[in-house]
């Protein structure tokens, strides 16, 4: 669902574990649809979405910390040559607004 409308931030090398941090907010008014999280790509097609936060808990309405350990669950797809994107979702329509703020990623690579 709305995977037409991933926003690509940056791409990363496979790796054995993830652990992303930001500080972020939904745009503070109207239906909250904000996401953000990764998808795996291997020979450049996506094998896997991946979203930071539960289906039901978009991004908040307010500025909130958040430090998100990556599942061992979904990294034990990557292969060597496969490559992570991580993406932001903003919402359906133009006008949707998802601030990210001070977005870290640190990372262990593959084996």
């Amino acid at each position: 669902k709305g995977c037409m409308n991933l926003q690509e931030y940056f791409r990363l090398p496979s790796v054995s574990r993830l652990v992303v941090s930001f500080r972020w907010m939904d745009q503070g008014w109207g239906i909250r649809k904000g996401r953000l999280g990764l998808s795996i790509h291997r020979d450049s097609k996506a094998i896997i979405h991946h979203s930071f936060t539960e289906p039901n808990h978009p991004a908040p309405l307010h500025l909130e910390d958040r430090v998100y350990d990556v599942p061992c669950s979904i990294l034990q797809f990557c292969r060597p040559n496969d490559e992570i994107v991580i993406w932001r979702y903003a919402g359906g329509g133009s006008s949707h607004i998802l601030s990210v703020l001070f977005f870290q990623a640190r990372y262990w690579p593959g084996t």
